[in-house]
């Protein structure tokens, strides 16, 4: 994965538990502290990484409802 990071986007299905910890370690926030993370059943999240390590761009987003 690490080699393919800067050539495909990679996505990762999970619980949102583990969504929670992964935010909070992110965040530097205790892990005492991770029922604080809102996520929501088939929520978005949005993270990225680079030369300074992940970085947060979207969490608990839900998909815009598709137009008729």
């Amino acid at each position: 994965i690490r080699e393919l990071r800067s050539e495909y986007t990679i996505v990762v299905v999970t619980h949102n538990m583990l969504i929670r910890a992964v935010v909070c370690t992110i965040r530097r926030l205790p892990l005492s502290r991770f029922r604080d993370i809102e996520q929501d059943n088939a929520a978005v999240n949005l993270l990225s990484y680079g030369s300074d390590g992940f970085q947060i761009h979207g969490i608990n987003q839900r998909p815009s409802p598709s137009s008729p």
